[in-house]
């Protein structure tokens, strides 16, 4: 799953001061294709159901999105729950390369999140391309609680590489809303910030702290942007303990029966013949 990767203590003294860390080639190139081929596989399960036949993934992507939204948006849900995003994020690997990173006794916030960030398959600007913000602001977990940030494609500056304000994190909690579920920085503060784009290659990983002020680059191509994200806390950090590990999150089901006509007893039968 990961290849083998040293950290040396230079790597920690740079995350410390910046923020933030680039991991060069972590992750197996064909890992990361198999997530990107079960992403579109979602999809093309669709594709097929609605007969939707383009020259491009991109084109049929257009087409179920603009045809019928509602099943766009559960494949999108769908990706969000593939095994191999779930292994990857719970890893044994992942898990040691967060000591390594002193997160003392790392574990899981919250599920991990694929964006797949493509302007033409989006209603609002937030669907593609995300303001200044601070991941803690809606983790609200430790004070080292950290990012694992990874491309699935290539991501250069025009594809929209994030761009990051190194050593913000040492500004603390400057996020003073919650706006589209994330933390957004006031205009005043991010305007004085400077940022920088980090290009990454498929199967690299960018580390970084929640407290991290960070933005979407502009994707100024055709192509969609594919991305993973996994987010920790440290179980040990002592004003995580002193605060009772608070979890903001929720999580719950549709309180409507979304196919109040659908013949189940039949069908389960059929299956189950």
């Amino acid at each position: 799953m990961l290849n083998e990767i040293n950290i040396s203590d230079d790597d920690i003294f740079y995350f410390k001061k910046n923020g933030f860390f680039k991991i060069k080639n972590l992750i197996k190139k064909e890992y990361i294709e198999n997530i990107l081929f079960e992403i579109k596989n979602i999809f093309n399960i669709q594709f097929k159901n609605k007969n939707i036949k383009n020259n491009s993934f991109e084109e049929n992507l257009i087409t179920l999105f603009n045809s019928d939204f509602n099943t766009f948006l559960n494949c999108a849900k769908n990706c969000q729950n593939l095994f191999l995003i779930h292994n990857l994020g719970s890893s044994s690997e992942i898990y040691n390369l967060l000591k390594k990173f002193e997160i003392k006794k790392p574990n899981i916030c919250t599920r991990p999140v694929t964006f797949i960030n493509y302007e033409k398959t989006s209603k609002e600007k937030i669907n593609h391309t995300i303001f200044e913000h601070q991941d803690w602001r809606s983790m609200q977990g430790s004070i080292n609680s950290v990012i694992l940030w990874v491309p699935l494609v290539d991501i250069d500056k025009d594809l929209g590489a994030l761009e990051v304000s190194a050593g913000s994190h040492l500004m603390g909690l400057i996020s003073d809303k919650i706006e589209n579920n994330f933390g957004r920085t006031p205009d005043k503060i991010s305007k004085k910030l400077k940022f920088e784009s980090i290009e990454v290659e498929a199967g690299d990983c960018l580390i970084f702290s929640s407290f991290l002020v960070h933005r979407s680059g502009n994707n100024i191509t055709d192509n969609i942007r594919f991305s993973s994200h996994f987010r920790y806390n440290d179980m040990l950090e002592d004003s995580y303990i002193d605060r009772g590990f608070p979890t903001p999150y929720k999580y719950g089901p549709d309180d409507k029966l979304l196919f109040p006509n659908l013949k189940t007893k039949r069908l389960i039968r059929n299956i189950m013949k």
